[in-house]
């Protein structure tokens, strides 16, 4: 709409590399406890295992949006990780790390190569982010995605389910931003 003020695209840059550098530290927590601590999570690790960067109230489109919508850290690390293919999608490729022992990768990280190769988040992925092991966050994240939360609601984000007939369920559907919210 033309009645809208100029946004500083360097501004909502800050604030998306911000989030994606985040998103990164979350992977990397969570990915050094799976390796390493094989003991079931902490109760002490909180969901989202890093806290989110600070939002500023004029730092453009996409903080304003989170702003609006009043999303919470783990529905914010679900919305960088769907972004995340289309701005950084070398940041999950870490996610395609083979299991040595069945020779394919992780099942438990959920992402699914797409067109190119790139890595695309799944409901898993984001399942696994944010609750590892834990059965009773993993459904706690599950609601998260559900029509009647804020996230699909809002129309911010949605699950697609991947093309091919042996792709699975509800866990394998891919994490999409909505078209709208893009």
């Amino acid at each position: 709409p033309t009645d809208m003020p100029p946004v500083d695209a360097r501004v909502d840059a800050g604030t998306l590399e911000a989030e994606l550098e985040w998103l990164a530290r979350v992977i990397e927590l969570r990915l050094h406890h799976y390796f390493h601590e094989k003991a079931p999570a902490s109760p002490a690790l909180p969901g989202t295992l890093a806290p989110p960067p600070g939002l500023q109230p004029a730092a453009g489109p996409y903080a304003a949006a989170l702003q609006r919508h009043g999303l919470d850290a783990a529905e914010r690390l679900l919305m960088i990780l769907a972004l995340a293919p289309q701005l950084r999608p070398q940041l999950l490729d870490v996610l395609a790390t083979q299991n040595g022992i069945t020779q394919r990768p992780y099942t438990e990280f959920g992402a699914h190569a797409g067109p190119g190769g790139a890595m695309l988040p799944t409901v898993e992925t984001g399942c696994f982010l944010l609750a590892g092991d834990d059965l009773a966050r993993r459904f706690e994240a599950l609601q998260r995605l559900s029509p009647q939360q804020r996230l699909a609601r809002g129309g911010l984000l949605h699950t697609e389910t991947p093309a091919s007939p042996e792709a699975g369920g509800l866990l394998q559907s891919l994490l999409m931003p909505s078209p709208a919210f893009l």
